[in-house]
């Protein structure tokens, strides 16, 4: 993601900003390190918002077992 000389201060200011929500601080924060280059993995770690895991697929009980 590339940001302009303008954006990166005004997003440097919501994301230290006490005045802010912490939602609005924190979305500032990961469109700073978008911006920087970061992976996705590495911004969701830091963010402290990881995809939880999902179970895997249901098992097919077999038609024996359900007659």
């Amino acid at each position: 993601m590339d940001l302009s000389s303008e954006q990166m201060p005004e997003l440097r200011e919501l994301a230290g900003s006490r005045d802010v929500p912490a939602d609005v601080a924190l979305r500032a924060r990961i469109v700073l390190w978008s911006g920087e280059g970061r992976r996705r993995k590495d911004i969701a770690e830091l963010a402290g918002c990881e995809e939880k895991r999902r179970g895997g697929p249901r098992t097919q009980v077999p038609p024996q077992v359900r007659a």
